[in-house]
């Protein structure tokens, strides 16, 4: 089991957008994702449909 407990997208200081961080993620065979943004949740609802729509395996966790 792969899990990735501390993550960001380009709502904090990340390169990925919400949706291609839980893309790369699915690619990188992740099971856990956390979506760890500094001072924001702002991400999270985008991740959250990505995940739904494309990657129903993969447990993404609100961080």
């Amino acid at each position: 089991m792969k899990i990735d407990l501390h993550s960001h997208t380009t709502f904090s200081d990340g390169q990925l957008t919400p949706a291609e961080l839980v893309m790369r993620a699915q690619n990188m065979q992740v099971d856990v994702l956390a979506i760890t943004d500094h001072d924001t949740t702002a991400g999270l609802d985008a991740a959250h449909e990505g995940v739904a729509a494309h990657y129903p395996a993969l447990r993404l966790i609100n961080g």
